[in-house]
């Protein structure tokens, strides 16, 4: 989930723990430049597009990238 967080964003991700296997939530902040919603992490920044045609985040990984739908 997305939602406005003052001049910036805020990034809900749930999925399971790592350790524990129960649902975890991750809050990212996040700003929005350059038509781009950009996360800065430990390991540099990164970038999430907009797939207008399917309504979807975009974001580059090392192994190529992850689509992130709309929550109705």
């Amino acid at each position: 989930m997305i939602e406005r967080n003052g001049d910036g964003f805020m990034i809900h991700d749930f999925a399971p723990s790592f350790f524990d296997g129960k649902p975890h939530e991750t809050k990212l902040p996040a700003t929005y430049k350059d038509g781009l919603l950009q996360v800065s992490r430990g390991m540099g920044t990164a970038n999430f597009g907009h797939d207008a045609k399917n309504d979807t985040l975009i974001v580059q990984t090392l192994g190529g990238s992850l689509d992130f739908t709309r929550v109705k």
